[in-house]
This record gives C-alpha cells, structure tokens and sequence, in this order.
C-alpha cells in the first residue's frame, strides 16, 4: 500500500505517570520486561506491512531516541520507500511547541506535502493493543469517507477519559462528544451501561487532512486538537466512518480484542497483572503476530540455589541477563538485568530493568524504574503510611520509586 504514510504521536508528557516520566517521555517508558509503550504502535504497522512512519517527538525524547534509533532502523538498501524515521519538535512554522495533537500534524504537514500519499494514518503510541491495521486501512477505503476513527467499547464510568461516538447502521459517525461527563455519555443502543469510545486513531484522505489543518491553523479560537476540533466540525458532513476494534482479526488472537490506555500508574500496573493471568487477554507468544525491539546482548535469566534456600518464582515473567539468587517472586515482572539476593520476596511487582535487590527485602505492589538499589532488610508495600513519606504512592496503592535511586543506604 505504497499510497499510506504513517505519523505516529509520540510527544506526550505523561505527567499522570511520574516517577517514570522524570526523566523520558510516555512513549519511551519499558513495559512488560522487554519493550518500550512505543513498540506496540510500530509493531502494529510493521505487521501490517505499512512500513512509511514518521514518529512525532517533543518532551524528553532522548531515550526514546536512542530507542528508535536500536530497534527500528530500516535498511534503505533496494527498499527506499520504507523508513521509520523520527521526528523531532522543531518550531518550523512558529515558535511554539506543539499545542495539541492537530497542531503536531500541522506543523509538520510538509512531510505529507512531500510523501503525497493518499491517505495518512494518524495513531497514538501510549496503548497496549494489537491491530492489524491494514484491515482498518481497507475499511477506510471501502467506505471512500474522509476520516475513519477507530472505537473502542468501554464501560460507560469512564466516559469522560474519551471521545464519545454514536454511529448509524452503516458505520456513520453521527455524534461525537469529547470527554463528556458521565452523565451526559450516550450509551450503545441496546446496552445502558457501555459507550463507544475513540482510541484516537485516525485515517485520513490526505487532501482532506491538510485542508483541515491549515484551516484550524488560522483559527485562533481553537484548541488545535482532531478530539475537540477536526471532527468534531467534520462529522456533521456525513463522511466520517467508525472502525470498532473488535471486528479486527488477527490469527491466535482472542476474539475480544484488548485495549489498555496506560495513563497512570494503576492502569499501567494492571496491564502488568492482566499479562500475567493464566489465560492472559493479552499475549506476548503470538508467533502470528511477533512483537519487535531491542534486546541487549545479555545471557539468559540465571536461577542459583545457595545453601538452605530455594527458588520459589510463579506466574511471573524474568528478563535476559537477571539473576535470582533464593528468592520468592510472585505474580511479577522483571525486566533486564534483575539481581535479586537470598530471601527477598517480591509480589505483585514491576521492575523496569538493572535492579538490584538486597537479601532479606520484601517488596509488594511496587514499580522499580531503572538503577535502583535497595539495601538488604527492606521492606516495601506493607505500610502505605510510611511509603507515601518517600515514594509515589497512587489511589490504589501502586509504589512507584524513581531512575537511580538507593532505597535504605
């Protein structure tokens, strides 16, 4: 599909997520022991054989940087028209940063202009979820609209985190609230207690794309947002379609697809813990649909019995190069270079990647971001009191300790 390019938002903040975005943007922070939030977006287009990607950038985009740069290099050699480039916030048309998600596009509509593709597919890079978004591409097209959006069905508690679609029998948007109050939230006919909600993903005709942003570019009233202007003012027209998620199929998949917006630490967790069920609604072993990034060049995870002490790991997941030393791990998630010393138990866990844990630690419902040392004897996730004293504590009880720190030295 020589006639699609890709731009990928991967600029935001994430302030919702600190300590792990002190010192990196959302997109660049590790999930799942061996990826970054990023991987699962390209992994999407990858799969699908969509391989012309512009990934947008602006907050502390280092590290996602020397990311992209590791792990998503394409080769020019005989195949020129495929890339995965990343893009840096530049105040090319002004000298502001971006000011919303239209406004991103807006300013750097001259690699459309130059790619001059037929239609340009603008997603997000923060959700866990697998899509085959080819197959939204030929809907997309099917249809001849101007902008697809695809949707997802959500509990109706959590309206006011999405834009709100209602659609006709065809698949028509014919109404669209942007985080409306829950009260207010039009259901799915037939079902009082969901609505349908946009993932903000979109395709667009291309020429529509850039008429509308130079239009919300001169509109000094707008939020320069496609949530709160762009459809909002095109869906009236009656060529804006809406692809549901779960009519996309991908082989070995469940046939309830799985979406997750990990904007804060307790949905970031709980993706963690939904990984880790028996029957995970998320899988990382598809072979139908592999999932790319860097892996460093490290030995398999280690497992040493000392003296007098056992291994005890259940229904976790241990990165490469970690070395588990008598330990009790429980329903976690270590990622890269995990040391952990005799006697720690650690439950219900998240760890980023080069912890290192000393003997006799007990460790539960906490996130370790990367470089962090805890001195042996401490105890962390029992006392909440305590806890909110020295670390990110969040309403539901997630411990969240910071890049580098020394915990109990």
């Amino acid at each position: 599909m020589a006639g699609i390019l890709a731009m990928i938002l991967a600029g935001g903040e994430g302030s919702r997520l600190f300590p792990l975005t002190e010192t990196r943007t959302k997109p660049a922070v590790p999930f799942g022991g061996n990826y970054r939030l990023v991987d699962f977006a390209l992994n999407n287009f990858v799969n699908a054989d969509l391989m012309k990607i512009y990934v947008l950038t602006q907050f502390k985009s280092q590290s996602l940087n020397i990311h992209l740069r590791k792990a998503w290099r394409l080769s020019g050699i005989g195949r020129t028209n495929r890339f995965i480039e990343a893009i840096p916030a530049q105040q090319r048309v002004n000298k502001n940063w971006y000011s919303g998600t239209a406004d991103a596009i807006y300013q750097n509509a001259r690699f459309i202009e130059k790619s001059d593709p037929d239609h340009v597919c603008i997603f997000g890079s923060d959700h866990i979820y697998k899509m085959d978004v080819q197959q939204m591409v030929e809907y997309h097209k099917e249809k001849g609209g101007a902008l697809t959006v695809s949707a997802i069905r959500v509990a109706k508690q959590h309206a006011y985190h999405f834009g709100i679609i209602e659609i006709d029998e065809e698949g028509r948007m014919i109404g669209f609230a942007e985080k409306p109050a829950v009260e207010d939230a039009k259901t799915i006919p037939g079902d009082p207690d969901h609505v349908l909600a946009s993932m903000g993903n979109y395709i667009f005709e291309s020429k529509t794309l850039l008429k509308e942003l130079y239009e919300d570019a001169a509109d000094n009233e707008s939020a320069h947002d496609f949530g709160n202007n762009i459809i909002p003012k095109l869906y009236p027209q009656g060529n804006v379609f809406v692809y549901k998620l779960s009519d996309n199929y991908i082989p070995g998949e469940p046939a309830t697809a799985y979406w997750r917006d990990v904007g804060t630490l307790d949905s970031y967790w709980e993706a963690h813990m939904d990984m880790l069920k028996p029957n995970a609604p998320f899988s990382l072993y598809n072979k139908n649909w592999p999932l790319h990034t860097y892996h460093p060049p490290l030995p398999p995870a280690t497992f040493r019995d000392p003296d007098e002490a056992i291994n005890d790991v259940a229904q976790s997941l241990i990165g490469a190069g970690s070395y588990i030393n008598g330990a009790t791990i429980k329903n976690s998630v270590l990622g890269f270079r995990s040391h952990v010393c005799q006697g720690v138990v650690i439950k219900d866990s998240i760890f980023l990647g080069n912890a290192k844990v000393g003997a006799n630690c007990r460790l539960t419902k906490v996130i370790l971001d990367k470089n962090v040392e805890i001195a042996p004897g401490t105890v962390i996730g029992e006392n909440l009191e305590e806890d909110r004293k020295r670390f990110t504590v969040s309403d539901e009880g997630v411990i969240a300790i910071a890049k580098d720190s020394r915990i109990g030295f």
